[in-house]
């Protein structure tokens, strides 16, 4: 079967408004290669967030729970996803780019493993909630997803509907709000690097 756009757990939204960007990489197996190992192993790569820069990215990523501490553990529905992006950082995000987890879904079945998550931009958890602290707004999705079917693995990075963040109040972040081109293509190269980084040495 061709996973190509399979979204087997129902985590991508609908594709209706501004750009969207889709990062893709499948390898397939041999049959005497245990795809069902090297799910689980990509899996927990995924799942470590914290730890995304060391396989493959330019930006770093550290979650932090609904109570507002930095832990190091696997992502969960409602964390929130500290982003340090590379220049000048969100003035409306103390330094920093936010988004939270609003999903997490897997499903096991014999021939199908799949899991995933879906972020959105996300005001600054802990101080004044009006702005989102974000290039991109409220509207736009990052869904992370692996999928094994049968003996191939499925590496899926998608964002839809992406549109500026017409939130913007500061006059540091309209600067970098001006260079929302060029943060379209950034994610572009940092989701490729992390697909990559995510099944690298595991073939």
């Amino acid at each position: 079967m061709d996973m190509h756009y399979v979204d087997y757990i129902n985590i991508l939204p609908i594709q209706n408004l501004g750009k969207e960007i889709i990062i893709e990489k499948k390898i397939e197996f041999s049959p005497h290669a245990s795809a069902k190992k090297v799910y689980e192993l990509v899996k927990d790569r995924l799942l470590h967030v914290n730890d995304w820069y060391k396989i493959g990215g330019f930006s770093r990523f550290q979650i932090i729970n609904a109570n507002g501490v930095s832990v190091n553990r696997r992502i969960i529905n409602g964390d929130y996803l500290r982003i340090d992006v590379p220049g000048p950082g969100s003035k409306i995000g103390r330094g920093y780019d936010w988004v939270r987890v609003e999903e997490l879904i897997e499903i096991n079945e014999e021939d199908i493993n799949s899991i995933g998550f879906r972020v959105r931009p996300a005001h600054y958890p802990f101080g004044e909630k009006n702005n989102i602290a974000h290039f991109f707004s409220s509207k736009t999705t990052s869904c992370f997803i692996i999928t094994r079917n049968e003996k191939s693995i499925l590496i899926t990075i998608i964002d839809r509907n992406i549109i500026p963040n017409s939130d913007i109040i500061s006059w540091t972040d309209k600067l970098r709000h001006r260079f929302i081109t060029l943060v379209y293509v950034f994610s572009k190269l940092q989701w490729r690097k992390l697909a990559n980084g995510l099944i690298a040495d595991k073939l």
